[in-house]
């Protein structure tokens, strides 16, 4: 009598092992597609700086009649999706020593800061930037090709052409490293699709 009014309660073990599978499985399918959507959302960065840099060298070309050759920035390529907050000169537009012309016969199109043609990040970036004026305009080719020119050196004249800028990082720690560039001329390429 006794034993029929106890009622059973609560889960079986094979139950609860059941369950603990299914959740296992959930986030074995779920963790790794979250981290692919988090570096996605972290090359977004690339783009956005890359075209804004763009419109800095045309508005910059503008004004003075050529484009600007500035040096990689931050110094060091970020590696596993690390920040690195700019050097604040970098902010301040820099005065030419007396004497030195940009973009003129017997000047350069060499500038020592990136404010001088109108454009810093707005905080810590996870990509490395530069931006190098060329002799003749650029083409880097089809956007859907993923396939990009190497780096062109920098032309110091200033009857230069054209430009290619240019993010590069490796947000993922792996042996490849993921390119965007932009020319005068282009449009924004992935020269790495499917890399972070």
């Amino acid at each position: 009598m006794f034993k029929a009014l106890r009622k059973q309660e609560g889960f079986t073990l094979i139950e609860l092992m059941i369950v603990v599978a299914i959740i296992g499985i959930l986030a074995a399918i779920a963790i790794p597609n979250f981290l692919q959507y988090q570096m996605k959302s972290r090359q977004s960065e690339a783009k956005t700086n890359v075209t804004s840099i763009k419109t800095s060298q045309l508005a910059f070309q503008g004004e003075r009649g050529c484009f600007g050759s500035l040096a990689a920035m931050p110094a060091v390529m970020p590696v596993g999706g690390s920040a690195t907050i700019w050097p604040a000169a970098e902010f301040l537009p820099s005065a030419p020593a007396i004497g030195a012309t940009f973009c003129i016969a017997g000047g350069t199109s060499t500038l020592p800061l990136w404010s001088d043609i109108g454009w810093v990040p707005s905080g810590p970036t996870r990509y490395q930037y530069v931006t190098n004026a060329t002799a003749a305009i650029t083409a880097l080719g089809s956007i859907t090709t993923g396939v990009c020119p190497a780096m062109p050196a920098a032309v110091g004249t200033p009857t230069n052409a054209g430009f290619v800028a240019s993010a590069s990082s490796n947000l993922n720690s792996n042996a490849v490293v993921s390119i965007f560039m932009n020319a005068e001329n282009s449009n924004m390429v992935d020269c790495t699709p499917g890399e972070f």
